[in-house]
């Protein structure tokens, strides 16, 4: 699996990086945070390259203590630390990331029940969003406002 319909790991990786720069601009957070936000979400699932994409069923303790490994390891090898925190705000953007695949997941002439499940789909990984930002202490407004400024 990788990346929503269509989309791969390295399409899901630029859109997460690029919703990092508006997420960075629309927060105004200094160039120095912006750019560590950008650099994190352009190697977020960098062990993917090694591991390929585990869908979280499969993914066991062992198997989570192994890509954390190889994700550590990537990391290391590019000289970029773990940044705590910018860890909740990257994993919104990750989940944003995807609602925007899901978004454009939607081609003309698609059978009408599938365009009905995209956007049940949808609608869930929006309540997803939102109930991890309530759980993380991101402002459930300000995100969103961002959604809706980012028209997702």
């Amino acid at each position: 699996v990788s990346g929503f319909g269509t989309w791969n790991v390295g399409q899901h990786t630029m859109a997460v990086a690029f919703l990092a720069l508006y997420w960075s601009a629309f927060n105004s957070y200094a160039p120095e945070k912006r750019d560590r936000l950008v650099t994190l979400a352009l190697v977020h699932d960098a062990h993917e390259a090694v591991i390929g994409d585990i869908l979280p069923f499969f993914k066991t303790a062992a198997v989570k203590e192994a890509i954390e490994t190889i994700q550590n390891d990537i990391m290391g090898a590019f000289s970029i630390e773990e940044d705590q925190a910018l860890h909740d705000e990257l994993k919104l953007l990750d989940m944003m990331g995807f609602l925007y695949e899901i978004s454009q997941s939607s081609p003309k002439g698609i059978d009408p029940s599938k365009r009905k499940l995209i956007k049940q789909m949808h609608a869930r990984q929006e309540e997803e969003i939102l109930a991890y930002a309530e759980r993380v202490q991101i402002g459930q407004k300000k995100v969103n406002d961002f959604l809706k400024q980012m028209k997702l």
